[in-house]
């Protein structure tokens, strides 16, 4: 119908192919309203282009805003990880510390196992139970000769048999039984000095009196026996001054403390020579064992209070031991001991050990980092198993060591043993050493591992040099020994009041100890060198040789003995 409609002009451009100017106009508009319509919608798509754009710019800036904090959280997290790593690390050692064993057995078998790749076992308990065992000969009757024996007779008044009242006959001997009894006694000496008048009438010619007793120091009114026992209670047993006055309170002795005090104070300086030996004889040594501990000091000697702790220092040689109190934890103090000194110190890792001149050769404790692997094993469960093993290698050493020391002791140097003990011990460092190393090369281990190797790899000159001396230990548990008994004192004194409180402690702990480790009697002994600063008018005698155990006569070591029972 719309064909039948048009104009035949229309109808012959049509069948020619060619448009007239009112259908070109028409397409012209056409166009121009399709070309607005897209220049619109190109328009409108360039709006949403760039809402798109700014929705994914926004979205960018918050996805790495998002990542860095995811980053940083993860850090944070790791962070967390490690403290509370460590916090249960530390838990474990104060749980141990306050409500487990004494004691740092290790959890494994030291015994070296068939193959090196397997795990060594769990050590099954085969501690014998306490006293004596069933099937072994037993130690006897403790040897009491050394005591003095009174004699006390038992007899019956009238035995008689009861039925026919005949008197029975004393038989030959004794049923014998022993019961040990102490009987102290205090006892006040008064001296009476005889006095002498002249019967001439000389003009030299006065009243003389008997010599006075011999005093530690002029105007004293202890004796010399009860000054041994202060001292030895004090600065032997640990006990203090207040605590001993209140048991000599029960005998009925009321002494001041001022009395005592002030009496400690005058006899001091007597001890300065016979302290001066001592560490000049361990000076003189080519081994010696070393540590420190904290120590109080309220007052100085100008009476300022003091608010920091001072330390007292153990340095110990083979036959001489040596405290040193000081204000100061530094290199200072062990350098000053060692100036003139060559040898080898045995110690732990203190940083002032290590600042010593190159003379003195520092050989470090095992123990110290076999303590390192244990608190691993017991506050890392991850590392349990790397630190057995470690603890395992450490044990080897330990027993290979201990069985080249009884060879050295029984002189057997040159013996095909010997070598073959050497050769355990530099086998199994060379072992441990390469191990260091291939674990260090480790990408991502653990902190605690890293630490731990650092620690080997910074000390492994000073822990290796047990091997080439067998007389140097692989522990430092010599010098913590001795200062068990100062430590004990520390506590039940809190310390010292003064100054010259800690020096006066620092030498009878120097004194008391070398004594003692000498096999020697320092109540005896002390008593001895009392008697002799009290025949000096008050001072120090001018030889102290019969006071120092490598110039004492074989005669005197034994007339000053040390009791078998003392232990």
């Amino acid at each position: 119908m719309l064909v039948a409609l048009r104009s035949p002009e229309k109808q012959k451009a049509k069948a020619s192919g060619t448009l007239s100017v009112h259908g070109l106009s028409r397409i012209n508009d056409q166009l121009r309203l399709s070309l607005e319509r897209a220049k619109r919608r190109n328009n409108q798509l360039d709006v949403r282009i760039d809402r798109l754009e700014t929705e994914r710019d926004n979205f960018k800036k918050k996805h790495f805003e998002s990542l860095s904090k995811f980053r940083e959280a993860q850090k944070e997290i790791a962070s967390l990880k490690e403290i509370v790593e460590k916090q249960n690390k530390a838990l474990q050692v104060l749980r141990k510390d306050k409500f487990g064993k004494k004691n740092e057995a290790s959890p494994i078998n030291p015994q070296p196992t068939a193959e090196p790749d397997e795990e060594p076992d769990e050590v099954k308990s085969t501690k014998p139970k306490r006293g004596q065992q069933s099937g072994r000969k037993g130690h006897g009757r403790s040897d009491r000769s050394d005591l003095d024996t009174d004699e006390i007779p038992h007899t019956l008044t009238n035995p008689h048999c009861t039925s026919c009242l005949l008197p029975y006959v004393m038989l030959p001997g004794t049923d014998d039984s022993t019961l040990l009894q102490i009987f102290n006694y205090l006892l006040l000496e008064l001296h009476k000095r005889s006095r002498y008048a002249p019967q001439c009438k000389c003009p030299e010619g006065k009243v003389v009196n008997a010599d006075p007793p011999s005093r530690l120091y002029p105007g004293c009114t202890i004796g010399n026996t009860l000054w041994v026992h202060i001292f030895v209670w004090k600065y032997l047993f640990g006990v203090p001054t207040n605590r001993i006055l209140r048991e000599l309170s029960l005998k009925g002795l009321a002494l001041s403390q001022g009395t005592v005090t002030g009496g400690m104070k005058k006899i001091n300086p007597f001890f300065d020579l016979l302290v001066s030996e001592i560490v000049n004889h361990c000076r003189a040594a080519d081994l010696w064992n070393a540590d420190e501990t904290s120590w109080k000091v309220f007052e100085d000697d100008d009476g300022n209070r003091n608010q920091h702790p001072w330390w007292l220092w153990v340095f110990a040689s083979s036959d001489a031991i040596a405290f040193v109190l000081d204000e100061s934890r530094s290199k200072r103090v062990p350098e000053e001991f060692f100036a003139a000194s060559v040898g080898i110190l045995v110690s732990d890792r203190f940083s002032s050990y290590k600042a010593l001149k190159s003379e003195i050769r520092k050989a470090f404790c095992w123990v110290h980092q076999r303590r390192d692997l244990l608190r691993v094993y017991e506050g890392v469960p991850q590392l349990k198993n790397w630190s057995k093993q470690w603890l395992h290698d450490i044990g080897v050493l330990f027993a290979a060591n201990h069985h080249r020391f009884k060879l050295f002791q029984h002189g057997e140097i040159s013996t095909h043993k010997w070598q073959s003990a050497q050769y355990d011990i530099e086998q199994q460092l060379e072992n441990m050493a390469a191990k260091i190393e291939q674990q260090s090369k480790k990408l991502n281990i653990h902190p605690e591992q890293k630490k731990i190797l650092a620690s080997f790899k910074r000390h492994w000159y000073g822990l290796v040099l047990f091997a080439e001396d067998p007389r140097v230990p692989m522990d430092n548990n010599r010098a913590e020994r001795l200062l068990r008994g100062p430590v004990v004192f520390r506590k039940n004194t809190n310390g010292s009041g003064s100054e010259w409180g800690g020096h006066l402690a620092a030498k009878m702990f120097s004194i008391f100890n070398t004594w003692v480790m000498n096999k020697l009697n320092p109540e005896k002994l002390l008593l001895d060198f009392f008697e002799q600063c009290s025949k000096t008018s008050g001072k120090s005698p001018p030889d102290v040789s019969d006071f120092l155990p490598w110039k004492m006569s074989d005669e005197r070591k034994l007339a000053f003995a040390l009791p078998k029972s003392y232990s």
